[in-house]
């Protein structure tokens, strides 16, 4: 059973524990024997730092360090000297952040959204050297919720996954999310209390990411019908020109007569049943991106469906931690009364994406799918050779859960330890024992992922059944029948492309574990192959979808050894991990194709859903929107290529 499954995991993954030590050591003489050269450079996907900082405190460090224990307590703020095991989690980024230069002081994590603000004024008046890191759960890849090299400035981390209530509202409609709260939990809490599904699902929901981190880095996940995480409704906190720290309610919520925002979320004494004010403006304001369903369906516009570089919306919307989200609201959605898992096979990528026009974008009213995923064939082969088994946990947990957020959280741990090559023992660990798991999908699947190039996962629902509650209109006719028309005539007209319908729920699974498992899967076959490897995120514009260059302004590019590239494909926003072999000037390689990304031919936006956080450089106007949010550059400093320095100085 699922549960035994999961503990017998639990147990072999701490009795191999010692066993880690001894791969590390065969990962060491492989690694003497094929890097002996240090000449020849060797880069690769991020994981974790070997260890925390581990400077002294000064006597200003001590006096802030002991304030902020006032409020949260001992247990509740990690030094830099605390072990590493306990901080790593929250000073290292999954590809990018933490690391001796990292200049951290603490992580704090605050109880309640007033503790919450109590820290951030402290952490203020305690100068222009120490700047603040909001957090949420750490799942992001581009390095901007983790501490970076800040010119001087003491990083202190101040960690929201404490405050995690979820409270439905508005009969189900909606829900109030603190900060903390996880996309997981409040799916399945909607799910179990109403029938009804969450805002977002995302490629790492297994990690339970926060609610507030998809809203401050523009989260775009695999929904077509929903849209990106986005809200105008919410609590949060900036700082102005002078340091005072300003709490913003635009929640739109019935508060208790004589209470704030903050003091009515933070009390123990009452539940909280919140209320939209529907007097209010900010209670008839957007709790997600209407119009999303619109936009994507336009496959003749020039521009992309969306991107981080966006400035639309209030303040906490792709805000990158230049505010403090401390709550927000979100609609929830109907659940499809039945829905049907689909795996399509393409010789052309021209042909997928006329598919995608002609079948999956046609009509955003009747027949649009839930998602659109795109994997071309060395992305199904990366997985099914160095990801069975984070596939298999997933089926053995259920998607994930607490179990694999803990098995996570240990891997990052033991990455860590100042031990000779334990940052990629796990790694190459799970790279070396892949062939013992089984395959992560069907039979049949796993011989189109073999025989074809380019593969598109189409989930279609039935929606017949629901009254969209929230326009007054009722759509009797999208049922998925348009969609599956729209596919015969396309397959009549293509007899090339093969197709698989997932009988049962196990296959369903199988394919989406598969697709959640790509990003994680990438390191350890780089490992495992003695690789480099780098990773880069973007959209296209809706009317196109070809694969961009790797060559900007003409010229030579290195040959990949392998290029991963899968995709939210009915909007166009691509991921691609990238290989290749030992000696290849990899920051090279990247900055060439982000150049050709950017370029006048393809015109398209990076990044596009992760943030830009230190991987990334933000347009002019964006930086300008965020200095508005923090003038004295106290939050989140450096991100988006903004100067590190207070008020923003070089």
């Amino acid at each position: 059973s699922g549960p035994r499954m999961v503990n017998m995991t639990l147990r072999s993954a701490f009795m191999a524990g010692g066993s880690l030590l001894t791969i590390g050591a065969v990962v060491g003489r492989t690694y003497s024997s094929g890097y002996g050269d240090a000449s020849v450079p060797h880069v690769l996907p991020s994981g974790a730092p070997r260890s925390c900082c581990d400077c002294e405190p000064s006597a200003a460090d001590a006096d802030l360090l002991s304030s902020l224990r006032g409020i949260v307590s001992d247990n509740h703020v990690l030094t830099s000297t605390s072990s590493s095991s306990s901080a790593v989690p929250y000073i290292s980024g999954e590809r990018l952040g933490g690391g001796p230069d990292c200049e951290f002081l603490c992580v704090v994590r605050p109880g309640t959204v007033a503790e919450a603000v109590e820290c951030l004024q402290l952490i203020v008046q305690a100068g222009e050297d120490y700047v603040v890191i909001p957090q949420g759960a750490n799942t992001g890849l581009t390095g901007g919720s983790v501490p970076g090299g800040t010119a001087g400035r003491k990083n202190v981390v101040l960690s929201m996954r404490r405050c995690d209530g979820i409270f439905p509202m508005d009969g189900g409609q909606r829900v109030l999310c603190f900060a903390g709260a996880g996309i997981r939990d409040v799916h399945g809490l909607v799910s179990e209390k109403f029938g009804r599904e969450g805002h977002s699902a995302l490629g790492s929901s297994f990690l339970n990411p926060s609610v507030a981190g998809g809203v401050a880095f523009g989260s775009g996940g695999t929904q077509l019908r929903k849209g990106p995480a986005y809200t105008d409704r919410a609590l949060y906190c900036k700082i102005g020109a002078k340091g005072e720290v300003e709490v913003v309610d635009a929640l739109g919520i019935e508060l208790p007569k004589g209470k704030d925002a903050v003091t009515a979320l933070s009390s123990k004494d009452e539940c909280i049943r919140p209320v939209t004010d529907v007097k209010s403006k900010e209670g008839k304001a957007k709790a997600s991106d209407v119009d999303y369903k619109y936009r994507v369906c336009d496959t003749k516009a020039k521009t992309v469906a969306r991107c981080n570089a966006d400035t639309s919306g209030t303040y906490p919307n792709r805000s990158e931690g230049k505010v403090l989200v401390l709550a927000t609201v979100h609609d929830t959605f109907e659940a499809p009364r039945s829905s049907k898992m689909l795996w399509i096979s393409f010789d052309e990528l021209d042909e997928a994406l006329a598919f995608r026009k002609e079948v999956c974008l046609a009509d955003p009213n009747n027949g649009l799918p839930i998602s659109c995923e795109y994997l071309n064939r060395d992305a199904c082969d990366v997985v099914n050779n160095a990801g069975r088994i984070l596939c298999s946990v997933l089926k053995w947990t259920g998607g994930g859960g607490t179990y694999l957020e803990k098995m996570w959280t240990a891997k990052k741990a033991f990455a860590a330890l100042p031990l000779p090559y334990s940052d990629i023992a796990p790694d190459y660990a799970q790279y070396l024992f892949n062939p013992l798991f089984p395959a992560p999908l069907p039979k049949s699947i796993m011989r189109l992922t073999k025989e074809k190039d380019h593969h598109i996962m189409l989930e279609v629902g039935d929606f017949s059944r629901h009254n969209d509650r929230d326009s007054g209109n009722t759509n009797k006719m999208d049922d998925g029948t348009a969609t599956m028309k729209r596919l015969q005539l396309f397959l009549e007209s293509r007899p090339n492309v093969e197709y698989h319908e997932c009988t049962g729920s196990d296959e369903v699974n199988a394919t989406k574990y598969f697709r959640f498992s790509m990003a994680p899967a990438f390191r350890p076959w780089c490992i495992g192959r003695g690789t480099q490897g780098i990773s880069v995120d973007y959209a296209l514009p809706r009317n196109g979808g070809s694969v961009p260059s790797l060559v900007s302004d003409g010229g030579s590019a290195p040959v990949p050894v392998k290029r991963m590239r899968y995709s939210h494909f009915g909007c166009n926003v691509v991921h691609e991990d990238i290989a290749y072999e030992a000696g290849v000037d990899v920051h090279g390689a990247k900055m060439s194709l982000k150049h050709s990304v950017d370029g006048k031919k393809v015109r398209g936006r990076l990044p596009a859903e992760h943030g830009h956080g230190t991987e990334y450089n933000a347009p002019e106007l964006t930086k300008k929107r965020w200095m508005e949010m923090d003038p004295m550059n106290k939050m989140n400093p450096g991100v988006g290529g903004t100067p590190s320095g207070p008020f923003y100085k070089k």
